[in-house]
């Protein structure tokens, strides 16, 4: 049993053996048998030289293209390697967005003015949801009276609709003319909206922009910007705001 497990074992090396060398055999074997019908017979160390030639360029011929095989082989993993990383470079950071909320940003718009009470809609803009979000708005013409409301909205899911309504003002008068200053915290940070409007013939025209962390709107272009063109910046005395480079840097809501 022995010696049969021990040729069983070097089965597969005789079978290398004469996979690599099974064509240098049989040239020299047919260079022997050529040469036997001639005059001059080679001799037995004619034949290995023969042979030891044919089995070296054999040899590099297979060692080259193994070599060539493999190295092909190694770069179809490295791409696919590569590509595999870039796909859990993006799902990582679509998760990591998912749970901070990613550079999302919500924004305010005045629904309904009944008596002193003010429903508002928060407009979630991006592509996940945005976490945490609490308000702080601030009736810039009201500023003697109680103009000052915090609210918690918590979460903000574009996906479903990304419009939620929440009453979220009571003020002493609701006046026809609006200035207010709107400040967002949430997980992702920090934002600014400043909001304007004016009612007359009972349409409402309004002007609108956001800007991140700091209060200086000059110093940085908005990440939301939305003016109608008919806003009476003059008749309120008002500097009409600079246009930025994009009229809608952003990703509109699904």
């Amino acid at each position: 049993m022995n010696i049969i497990t021990t040729i069983k074992k070097q089965v597969p090396i005789l079978l290398s053996l004469l996979k690599e060398f099974w064509l240098p055999v049989t040239l020299t074997f047919l260079a022997w048998l050529y040469s036997s019908y001639q005059k001059n017979p080679k001799n037995t160390a004619e034949i290995i030289g023969i042979f030891s030639m044919c089995g070296f360029w054999v040899a590099q011929w297979n060692r080259i293209s193994r070599q060539l095989k493999v190295d092909k082989n190694l770069n179809g993993i490295e791409a696919k390697a590569e590509k595999l990383l870039e796909k859990l470079d993006e799902k990582t950071l679509n998760l990591v967005n998912h749970i901070t909320g990613g550079d999302g940003f919500c924004y305010a718009t005045p629904v309904v003015l009944i008596g002193e009470a003010m429903t508002w809609t928060f407009t979630c803009v991006g592509g996940h949801p945005i976490h945490d979000v609490s308000v702080r708005l601030i009736n810039v013409e009201n500023l003697g009276g109680t103009s000052h409301d915090f609210h918690d909205i918590g979460t903000l899911f574009p996906e479903f609709g990304a419009v939620y309504a929440k009453t979220v003002g009571k003020w002493e008068s609701s006046l026809p003319i609006g200035n207010f200053l709107v400040f967002f915290n949430a997980r992702n940070g920090r934002w600014i909206q400043e909001l304007k409007w004016i009612v007359e013939e009972g349409k409402v025209i309004s002007a609108s922009r956001i800007i991140r962390g700091t209060s200086d709107f000059a110093a940085q272009d908005p990440i939301y910007f939305e003016v109608d063109p008919e806003y009476p910046w003059e008749a309120k005395n008002r500097e009409p705001w600079q246009t930025p480079s994009l009229a809608k840097p952003w990703k509109e809501p699904a």
